[in-house]
């Protein structure tokens, strides 16, 4: 075992570069997470439609 709490909690995902190290994704989103956007999918359009961070941060 390389990693284990307290070095690590909440892994999600995992990958080896050529030199063999490891990198771990953690999530620490429970109770906080994105917002579900199935029930919206006219924001996806508008979304895709930004071109500058400006029009993001607007949107």
């Amino acid at each position: 075992m390389f990693a284990a709490e307290p070095m690590l909690a909440n892994p999600v995902a995992f990958g080896f570069d050529e030199n063999g190290r490891v990198f771990v994704v953690e999530t620490f989103r429970r109770h906080d997470g994105v917002t579900d956007t199935r029930g919206h999918m006219g924001w996806l359009d508008d979304d895709m439609a930004c071109r500058t961070v400006a029009g993001r941060v607007a949107m």
